[in-house]
């Protein structure tokens, strides 16, 4: 799909219209928070993330009015034609002084927030499009039994974020169950890159599963199709030094994903699901799949 993401522009506002007073709620803030959180969204990604009670319409009124009294900004993407146009949202000036108001980021966070222009260059937009649109997906499986609640930052001592200071997940996404938490620390893969990133950054969540040793948790990864997750598994059993006894590690893929409730069946690969065959050359092939959680 072509995106015009390289003629993009924020839309701008009438200054000769009033602006609606809006009261700063804790919806107002969640919506705040979530936009914050993933770099851009739309107002159906939000709704997702929001209880069932806030239908879309709803959220898509109140993101239209937080852009209005200028907490927000936002812009339009063609998807080829001007029809359907998506409208994302991405935090102001204004918002990250309000966020810095309710003390919910600390000074870096908010410092470090990306500018308008490099969200919108192609790349990074669309990688940023592509996770939101993943973990919202993720979120509409929150039910009675099942609470996930999502964020993107680490808590890393000063001495590790000194030392691998590009070191931040795509999303984490928090399963509780009664009173257990688990972390699921989701790397989107959109390609492999090099054998060497994709090595240290496993290797960068075993030190960081070191430095937290008394939490349960997950490192999970979605790739693009099925080739790339075997190819990943033929790198740990390889070349990988991990142990995985150290930090659990599951793969799947954007193919196994078309509807939220697929994240909860059995997609999943892990080092036991992967097998080493050897015809004219040595291939792998991930040989069966589990749920994320027995539990699920």
């Amino acid at each position: 799909m072509y995106f015009n993401t390289l003629q993009v522009s924020l839309n701008t506002r009438n200054e000769n219209v009033k602006p609606y007073a809006l009261q700063i709620t804790q919806g107002i803030l969640d919506i705040l928070f979530l936009v914050f959180e993933f770099k851009i969204a739309t107002s159906q990604h939000i709704s997702r993330f929001l209880n069932k009670k806030d239908q879309d319409k709803y959220i898509y009124f109140k993101m239209r009015k937080m852009w209005e009294v200028g907490l927000l900004e936002s812009f339009k993407v063609y998807p080829g034609s001007t029809y359907g146009m998506p409208v994302y949202y991405i935090v102001s000036k204004k918002g990250l002084k309000l966020l810095k108001q309710h003390k919910k980021y600390d000074e870096r966070r908010i410092k470090t927030y990306p500018k308008a222009k490099p969200l919108l260059d192609w790349s990074p937009f669309f990688q940023d499009a592509q996770v939101v649109e993943v973990a919202s997906m993720e979120a509409k499986n929150n039910s009675n039994n099942l609470k996930i609640t999502f964020s993107k930052e680490l808590t890393l001592t000063d001495d590790f974020r000194r030392e691998h200071y590009l070191f931040t997940p795509s999303y984490i996404a928090n399963y509780s169950v009664v009173t257990k938490t688990i972390p699921i620390y989701t790397e989107y893969e959109r390609t492999l890159g090099s054998k060497n990133a994709i090595l240290q950054k496993v290797e960068w969540y075993r030190r960081y599963k070191n430095q937290n040793t008394g939490e349960e948790s997950l490192l999970r990864f979605i790739f693009q199709n099925e080739k790339m997750e075997e190819a990943f598994w033929m790198l740990m059993v390889l070349e990988s030094t991990h142990s995985p006894n150290t930090i659990k590690i599951a793969t799947t893929n954007t193919v196994l994903l078309d509807t939220p409730d697929q994240f909860l069946e059995p997609i999943y690969a892990t080092e036991h699901s992967f097998k080493l065959k050897r015809e004219w050359r040595l291939i792998g092939k991930i040989e069966e799949r589990h749920k994320l959680f027995p539990f699920l």
